[in-house]
């Protein structure tokens, strides 16, 4: 039943047109969704890539803050050990001439010359304590 044109040609019956029809819109639905889906894709990806650079970059900054308020808190703890040692090695010059003079005055209070090289001994040793302190302190970033 098929129809022939005088061509030599086929002519297309309204059956075939129609599944023609329909084979050409689901290939145009196959190829709008897939652009969709790509597309969609493509957004998603660059919504990705602004995310992790802004994350990184507060994570940076923030960081940074830290790191400099870390600075300052080393910074204002050497500065009060500094003024600690500084404080007890005056203590410690003060009892040692206080020691003399005591010798001097008092050669034989033997208790007052005990008394004394313990508190130079105890100056002695938190002197020794705060400049470890100072030492690892200053190590530190």
């Amino acid at each position: 039943m098929e129809k022939k044109l005088a061509t030599g040609k086929k002519k297309w019956t309204k059956k075939e047109i129609r599944i023609l029809q329909d084979v050409m819109l689901l290939c145009g639905f196959i190829l709008l969704s897939a652009g969709l889906i790509f597309g969609a894709l493509y957004l998603v990806d660059g919504k990705i890539d602004q995310m992790e650079t802004r994350i990184a970059e507060e994570t940076q900054n923030t960081l940074n803050q830290e790191l400099v308020m870390i600075r300052a808190e080393n910074e204002t703890a050497l500065h009060a050990l500094g003024e600690r040692m500084d404080s007890l090695r005056l203590e410690v010059e003060t009892l040692g001439e206080l020691l003399a003079n005591a010798d001097e005055t008092l050669g034989t209070s033997n208790n007052t010359s005990r008394e004394l090289n313990e508190r130079i001994e105890d100056l002695d040793q938190q002197l020794q304590d705060l400049e470890e302190s100072l030492r690892i302190l200053s190590q530190r970033p």
